[in-house]
């Protein structure tokens, strides 16, 4: 899976925090989880087409 957001913004798209945290919990159960600092190669080839 993968996001655009951190776990700490989640709250934005969760309107509940116990819903946030229960959604967050069951990803990283047993999870390896990467965070890659990278330019975002969607967003670069919408503003270089426009």
């Amino acid at each position: 899976m993968t996001a655009n957001q951190p776990f700490g913004e989640w709250n934005r798209i969760f309107p509940d925090p116990a819903m946030t945290l229960a959604a967050v919990a069951h990803l990283v159960h047993r999870a390896t989880t990467l965070e890659l600092n990278i330019e975002n190669y969607r967003r670069r080839a919408a503003v270089e087409c426009g």
